[in-house]
């Protein structure tokens, strides 16, 4: 029997699982979309994928995607272990599913619960799992949001500061559960110290500034390796007025464009366009390192399906004027069925595919 079958199809039946796991989440928005809505833009998750769950439409990740998420779960993994065989911690709880993560220490709470959380005077139920949440012996509760990098290069990216998405997950966990937080990145690439780059030649080596977080060793011939770091974290706060802040390399705590109300408003501006049947526009493509390289939507699998949308959108805004009273309201809502029907057909294929697999 090959190898690469047999774990593509332990793979496929995770899915499965999965999938009929988001079937019980139908009445709850994910805290794992998190987004925030402020001054007339979305940051964050997408919103549009957000309408997407909420209708229990989500394609099944491949196996090769599933290849890359494993360094996350590597380095969850890593810190729960960690955490555990510290004698400064007493307890680690951990909100995962067991075909992460299971263990019979002492000291680990195995909390298959998700945590919800109601936003007063709406309907609106968000439903999520933190990743850590860790008691040290004096007392202090911390929880976690373990991010992973598998590249040297996306390290350096998020070097400086947290993502964006990151920073709405995490701020949301913190308000839920009114506990410090922060967000802990792990490069899968120097889990075993081991990639390095000689581009360097110099017998000079760069300035932090260039490179601020990574690690520069030399060789006998003169050249420099980069190593970059195994673990940063980065405390997050929320001041009075609601603004969350986060830790950036070199200058302390900085303000973020993410307030915990922008969150809230964040999940009652995509049920509000489920309700009306429009959907909500595309997320802002902003981070505080100013990095953003390319588009969020660029790669994403379903930006045929918005363009289209889109399009058809903007010709209804535009004879709206001239059009009689209801007829744009049934206009936006045939887009947006449509919309829905093309998503679903896309996710259906992938489904169809781990069948196929399984």
């Amino acid at each position: 029997m090959n190898l690469g079958k047999l774990l593509s199809n332990g793979y496929a039946n995770i899915q499965k699982n999965y999938q009929s796991r988001e079937v019980e989440k139908k009445d709850f928005y994910r805290a794992g979309s998190a987004g925030c809505y402020t001054d007339g833009k979305f940051y964050g998750s997408c919103p549009r994928k957000s309408v997407h769950r909420r209708n229990l439409i989500q394609a099944p990740a491949d196996f090769e995607l599933h290849m890359i998420f494993t360094s996350g779960f590597a380095h969850e993994a890593n810190l729960i272990n960690l955490l555990l065989s510290s004698n400064k911690v007493e307890k680690v709880e951990v909100y995962d599913i067991p075909e992460h993560f299971t263990t019979n220490h002492p000291k680990l709470v195995l909390n298959t619960n998700s945590l919800i959380k109601e936003i007063p005077n709406t309907n609106i139920k968000i439903s999520g799992r933190p990743d850590i949440v860790y008691t040290t012996i004096d007392g202090q509760v911390m929880g976690v949001e373990a991010k992973a990098n598998t590249t040297e290069g996306k390290a350096m990216g998020a070097s400086v500061c947290p993502y964006i998405a990151a920073i709405c997950q995490a701020a949301l966990y913190k308000d839920i559960l009114n506990i410090d937080y922060q967000i802990t990145y792990g490069c899968a690439a120097s889990f075993g110290r081991f990639y390095f780059n000689t581009d360097i030649k110099s017998g000079k080596a760069p300035s932090e500034k260039e490179y601020p977080l990574l690690e520069y060793r030399k060789f006998p011939s003169g050249q420099y390796i980069k190593v970059p770091p195994s673990i940063y974290s980065y405390n997050i706060a929320i001041a009075k007025d609601g603004v969350v802040h986060t830790e950036k390399y070199g200058e302390g705590y900085v303000a973020t464009p993410i307030t915990i109300q922008g969150i809230y408003e964040f999940y009652k501006e995509v049920d509000k366009s489920i309700q009306n049947k429009i959907l909500p526009d595309r997320p802002t493509d902003f981070e505080l390192n100013g990095k953003v390289k390319y588009s969020s939507c660029q790669y994403c699998e379903y930006k045929d399906a918005c363009d289209n949308y889109d399009k058809e959108s903007k010709n209804i805004e535009v004879r709206a004027a001239q059009l009689p009273i209801g007829v744009a309201s049934t206009m936006y809502s045939e887009i947006y069925d449509r919309y829905l029907k093309e998503v679903t057909s896309l996710v259906d294929i992938k489904k169809q595919q781990l069948e196929i697999e399984n």
